[in-house]
């Protein structure tokens, strides 16, 4: 990384350190806890939450489903190799 690429990051990760009034929250959150907009807000975080859980846990039933076949396929290799020897003696 060149010496003002670094210098770039480095700004970037220790900006919002130094300018605590504008990185806090955003207007919604300092608003009134009850109000229909920050409800809203609260409801699309859930959602969108929901969403990226179901993604994820379908990647990962994909994979599991992947290593059983393969532990499938491993295992009826195997004894197709068991037979021909067999069948060879």
């Amino acid at each position: 990384m060149k010496p003002m690429g670094r210098v770039s990051a480095l700004f970037v990760f220790i900006l919002p350190f130094f300018a605590t009034n504008i990185s806090w929250a955003c207007s919604v959150c300092y608003g009134d806890p009850n109000s229909a907009l920050t409800k809203g807000v609260k409801m699309a975080v859930l959602f969108l939450l929901g969403v990226v859980l179901s993604v994820l846990t379908g990647i990962a039933s994909i994979a599991w489903v992947w290593v059983r076949r393969s532990e499938k396929l491993r295992n009826a290799s195997e004894t197709t190799e068991n037979l021909k020897i067999v069948s060879l003696l």
